[in-house]
């Protein structure tokens, strides 16, 4: 799907909201409904920036096509496709945690300063 359409402060707009874990529903009501879910799911796609839901998703279809999958090769690909997401989850929820951390900290140093 051609994504060229999307302009690119819409595009920023998508990656870091991705990156954030919003949906592409919540996306498209950031944007005011301008993209379709389609359109914004393919840009998100080509651009490697998918939701955690939308990786979730991704695996749970692959892990079915694996177990339906009959020769070895493709059997290679989607194992190679699901590694690659379960990879994207695990650095997207070490990076979550990283930004939690650094919320928890400016909390407790706000909290410091308030009670003096």
């Amino acid at each position: 799907m051609d994504t060229s359409a999307i302009k690119v402060d819409h595009a920023t707009t998508i990656k870091r909201m991705a990156r954030e874990g919003k949906s592409i529903h919540e996306i498209r009501a950031k944007l005011d409904d301008v993209y379709g879910y389609d359109l914004i799911q393919a840009f998100m796609w080509q651009n490697d920036c998918i939701t955690l839901q939308g990786a979730k998703k991704a695996i749970s279809i692959r892990t079915r096509k694996l177990v339906k999958a009959t020769r070895e090769e493709v059997r290679h690909q989607i194992g190679a496709e699901i590694d690659d997401l379960v990879g994207y989850i695990y650095y997207a929820g070490k990076d979550t945690q990283q930004k939690l951390e650094k919320v928890r900290k400016r909390l407790a140093d706000l909290k410091k300063i308030t009670q003096d």
